[in-house]
């Protein structure tokens, strides 16, 4: 199959390719802005750009190797998580090391009213933008899941990721709104001081 035949194939068609060199280098250079803006949204101390393009390509390969094609993602929305988990991971590790800035910390000298969180959702194609929401949102869930209790992830869960009204949460769970609004508050201080 040549390399014009390889462009008209979706992603999922290239990955079934398996082996062929051809397949995964269409793959790569289609995938290859969206792995950028990836990498572009980490500050790692010790890390330029092109190394953190080269972390994000690492994870293109395992996702290469580990995406199974049931219908439940498409092959970019699980390789943005993929190379989105290796670069968290990566950050952690050099955290330990103090190599890290906080996501509160500056961007840069020459940027100092911008916020390293400020990046991490940026004008683009709708398709980045919308993987960059629900990058932010699945790790505001993570760290929710791991600092609040059970009764403040349930209403978390209910008021922030399902949309639902206090008086509603109140009337499900049984017990008076301002109840569930003293929880709220608790949640906002708790998940405030996570991300610091």
């Amino acid at each position: 199959m040549s390399v014009e035949d390889l462009k008209k194939l979706s992603d999922e068609e290239l990955l079934k390719l398996g082996d062929n060199e051809d397949a995964k280098n269409v793959l790569y250079s289609r995938v290859l802005p969206l792995l950028r803006s990836v990498a572009s949204h980490f500050v790692i101390r010790g890390y330029d750009g092109e190394d953190l393009l080269q972390e994000a390509s690492i994870a293109f390969t395992n996702a290469m190797r580990t995406y199974r094609d049931d219908g439940e993602a498409q092959f970019r929305t699980y390789l943005f998580k993929c190379a989105r988990t290796h670069l968290l991971n990566l950050a952690k590790r050099m955290k330990r090391e103090e190599q890290t800035v906080s996501l509160f910390d500056p961007l840069n000298d020459q940027s100092p009213d911008i916020l390293v969180i400020d990046t991490l959702i940026s004008e683009g194609d709708e398709f980045t933008e919308q993987v960059m929401r629900e990058a932010l949102s699945d790790l505001i869930s993570e760290i929710a899941e791991r600092e609040l209790s059970d009764f403040e992830y349930t209403v978390f869960q209910m008021c922030f990721m399902q949309g639902t009204k206090v008086a509603e949460i109140a009337q499900m769970l049984q017990c008076p709104p301002k109840s569930v609004e003293n929880t709220l508050y608790r949640i906002r201080t708790k998940l405030k001081k996570a991300l610091a």
